[in-house]
This record gives structure tokens, sequence and C-alpha cells, in this order.
């Protein structure tokens, strides 16, 4: 009778951790993108992006397409402290499994490259705010020779398939945006 009361005391303690293990899970679960309509895209700040591309995703059983937006600009003075930003929407959203509820995007890496190198004095930050995930870059490297460059931004996201309990990152992919600036003197 006692080795009983010990498996059923093992078993509910258990099912209480798996429980818990499960809400917290899902707790800890970024929130779902929502989408965002041409119309919200042309009239918010992804407007301003110079650059733009869509990139559509599948995986198992849903399928997305996100807008990924430049924002830069083409003239900078030499040596000024600038900041650039890549914007990331869902723009459709086609959800056939009933247990996701939506999907977000997690970045894995971010980097710029000036003429065909990186710049390693950029910092980068991300956050995701009124439907919008966006990377900043902040304090490119404005000292360079007077005239056009190139740049190019490369990101490697993931997006996160948020389910009613717990989410799972998806396959990476990798986004590739380009963009031009003249830089000037400062005089």
């Amino acid at each position: 009778m006692r080795f009983s009361k010990r498996i059923k005391i093992i078993t509910v303690v258990l099912i209480a951790i798996v429980i818990a293990g499960l809400v917290a899970w899902t707790l800890t679960s970024p929130a779902p993108l929502q989408v965002q309509s041409q119309n919200e895209l042309k009239t918010g700040i992804f407007s301003v992006s110079k650059t733009t591309l869509a990139y559509n995703i599948t995986d198992g059983s849903n399928a997305y397409q996100f807008e990924f937006g430049f924002d830069y600009d083409s003239n900078i003075t030499q040596s000024s402290s600038i900041e650039y930003a890549v914007y990331g929407a869902l723009v459709a959203e086609q959800i056939s499994s009933p247990f996701a509820r939506g999907v977000a995007l997690s970045l894995q890496s971010a980097s710029l490259l000036i003429d065909s190198h990186v710049d390693g004095s950029v910092k980068t930050s991300f956050q995701v705010k009124s439907g919008l995930a966006t990377v900043y870059f902040q304090n490119p490297n404005t000292d360079l020779a007077l005239g056009p460059h190139n740049m190019t931004v490369r990101l490697v996201v993931s997006p996160v398939d948020i389910g009613y309990i717990g989410n799972v990152d998806s396959s990476p992919i990798i986004v590739i945006l380009q963009g031009a600036m003249n830089v000037t003197s400062p005089e």
C-alpha cells in the first residue's frame, strides 16, 4: 500500500513539473506579429525605406510573407554620427496548423557591409514594436573617402512559430538588402 501511494505522489509531482514547464515555455514565447496591410506600410515608418524586398516562408503547415525595408540616408557628411534601420513586417499569413497562433521573428545575426567590407564598428539592436521587427545599425563608420559608396545589410532571421503551447524556431533565412550613399565634406 505504501508503494502505490509513493507512485501516486511521484506521478502528481511529475505532472505538475511538466505543466509548469509548458506554462513557462508559453509565457516566454515572443508575441506574434500582426499582419500589416500595404496601406499601413505605405503610411507608417516603413514608408521611408529606400530598398524593400519580399520573402515567402513556408514550414510544414504554415506560410508567411514578410516584407523587409532598408531605411538610410543617401547623403551623409563625412565623420558624422548616423543610424540605419531595417524593418521587417508580416504582410500575409496562411496558418493551417490548429496549434499555431502566429509567427514572430528572431534575429540570429546582423551585419553592415560598406563597399563589400564588414563594418566592425557598427552596433546593432533589435526590437519589435507596433507590428514591426526593427534592426538598428548605430554609428556605422562614416569616416570614408568622399563620393559614392555601396552598402549591403545582411540579416539572418528565424521565423518563430508561436503556438498555443510554446514556440518553435523555423529554419533561418538570409535577408540581403542593398543601398547606396554619397559621402560629402563636412565643410
